[in-house]
């Protein structure tokens, strides 16, 4: 975000080569990220889904810009701060120490569970909150 505020961005390059730019940085991201003995190279992972994100910024016509633009995708974004609190909940396993007094769920029961606990938080407690920021501007 800093180098897109900055304009040290190169928007030209990025929009020519935008569909094999992001499959390249896409496909080094999942090798970078499987190899956790590597911290400094695993560093170079969100450098490049910063990059991904950058690169589709801007309205465009092309598939990537499409997929991350629909109407589920919307929802689920929406309700990403919701699902991250509360997503620790519905994802443990059994075997996970701190999970001895939780009750577990299967898949795909946790994730289902998950999206309703999410979208009554977001809906009946954080959409208070986001309404007060209106009065801080």
């Amino acid at each position: 975000s800093i180098l897109v505020f900055k304009g040290l961005i190169p928007w030209a390059f990025i929009r020519k080569y935008k569909m094999p730019l992001n499959i390249i940085l896409l496909a080094l991201t999942m090798v970078i990220h499987n190899n956790h003995s590597l911290t400094a190279v695993n560093h170079l992972s969100s450098f490049f889904i910063g990059i991904i994100i950058i690169s589709n910024i801007y309205p465009a016509n092309d598939v990537i810009f499409k997929f991350l633009n629909n109407k589920w995708l919307i929802k689920i974004g929406i309700l990403s701060y919701s699902i991250y609190i509360w997503q620790q909940l519905f994802t443990m396993t059994r075997s996970e120490p701190t999970s001895a007094n939780i009750p577990w769920y299967p898949l795909p029961l946790n994730v289902i569970l998950l999206f309703v606990i999410s979208y009554i938080s977001y809906n009946y407690y954080e959409k208070s909150f986001l309404k007060l920021k209106d009065r801080f501007k």
